[in-house]
């Protein structure tokens, strides 16, 4: 039931946003019209956001594994909460190479970042930085998210993975499980450190090789 509405939510969504896009090209140049336009394309994400991470709780992730570049996933994740970047005033640092590639799904991982950069975004309201930084270690990645906010309390950070936890005046609580559960559905790890007064820092461990996953129907093998 869940999945029928999320998709008749996202027919008229995916047609408010083809339809703000074009505006947005035909107003090139107009500074006070293209703000507006983008207060309504981050709307029609924002919702969009909400919708995968209420699908992805609803239904266990299943990976689709391929190679995938980790800089261009980061990249598009960056993209996609630029207006909250800029609305914040936050600053990215990102140090990936170009040649680390993970094997993985696409799309949820790109969910990952998105709703772990959005949790430090939301938590440093009068801006501040986010450092991406990612290092190579044989067949795994280890792959680090760590903002300069406010940082958690100990009581709180033994349930910062729960469903429907949250600390904000608005918000699901659902974007660190959606987060936690997609991590795992990849057979990786992922962990948070922080003091109150000095940042937040996510660590993820995930393989960044093929594996071979026997199927529990027959005797076939999926790669």
């Amino acid at each position: 039931m869940v999945a029928r509405i999320i998709h008749d939510i996202r027919n008229p969504l995916g047609s408010m946003e083809l339809m703000a896009s074009l505006l947005q090209k035909e107003l090139a140049g107009d500074k006070e019209k293209e703000n507006i336009l983008n207060h309504i394309l981050f709307s029609i994400k924002n919702i969009d956001n909400i919708l995968n991470n209420l699908l992805h709780y609803t239904r266990s992730p299943v990976p689709r594994f391929k190679m995938i570049s980790l800089k261009q996933i980061t990249d598009k994740a960056i993209y996609v909460l630029s207006y909250q970047i800029e609305k914040h005033n936050i600053s990215i640092l990102t140090d990936i190479q170009d040649n680390l590639f993970l094997w993985a799904d696409e799309t949820l991982m790109e969910q990952v970042f998105i709703n772990i950069m959005l949790n430090a975004i939301q938590a440093m309201r009068e801006g501040g930085a986010i450092q991406i930084k990612a290092i190579s270690r044989d067949q795994n990645m280890e792959i680090y998210i760590s903002d300069n906010g406010p940082g958690i309390s100990p009581e709180n950070i033994k349930r910062i993975f729960d469903p429907f936890f949250t600390t904000k005046d608005k918000g699901t609580g659902l974007g660190l499980t959606i987060a936690h559960n997609i991590i795992h559905a990849h057979d990786g790890e992922i962990s948070v450190t922080s003091y109150p007064g000095n940042g937040t820092t996510f660590t993820i461990r995930i393989s960044t090789g093929r594996r071979v996953k026997v199927e529990t129907s027959d005797t076939s093998c999926r790669r």
